[in-house]
């Protein structure tokens, strides 16, 4: 590859862009999401955050119920810097334990994976999971009354 002299960018090493971020680290857990459940899956959309900074909203959806969405968490970082990393939980616990749902600030990959772990196994992120999967089977009853009844 010839480098143009007038090219003012210096050398860019293409494989320096494929450190694993705190999205990459999102997506991963949105895949596990419908080998988990079969009927859930994990989206993670972009959205509007602050300037400079880049922000990602992880998502529940369910296809069969119209791809209703249940938004689970979201996270901002600056672009220029991976780390730190806000991490805002958008399901609230019950009862009197609301600031322990304070957004997070993980300084690191490894603060981020356990933060993450806990919200994501959290007894209210499973009510949300438990709760979409019975609407489903619901959804799924009343399909084959309907069918049972046409013949």
């Amino acid at each position: 590859m010839t480098i143009d002299e007038d090219d003012l960018w210096g050398e860019i090493i293409p494989e320096s862009g494929k450190e694993k971020t705190p999205f990459t680290i999102l997506q991963h857990q949105a895949s596990l999401l419908k080998k988990k459940t079969e009927h859930l899956r994990g989206h993670v959309k972009r959205i509007k955050g602050n300037l400079g900074e880049l922000s990602y909203m992880l998502e529940i959806v369910a296809p069969k119920l119209d791809n209703y969405s249940f938004g689970v968490l979201i996270i901002s970082y600056e672009i220029n810097m991976i780390y730190p990393v806000k991490l805002e939980p958008l399901v609230k616990p019950d009862g009197d334990d609301y600031d322990e749902w304070e957004p997070f600030k993980c300084g690191s990959e490894d603060e981020f994976l356990g933060d993450l772990k806990m919200i994501l196994g959290s007894e209210e992120v499973r009510k949300v999971i438990q709760r979409l999967l019975s609407h489903i089977s619901l959804e799924k009853s009343d399909e084959q009354t309907d069918d049972e009844s046409e013949e």
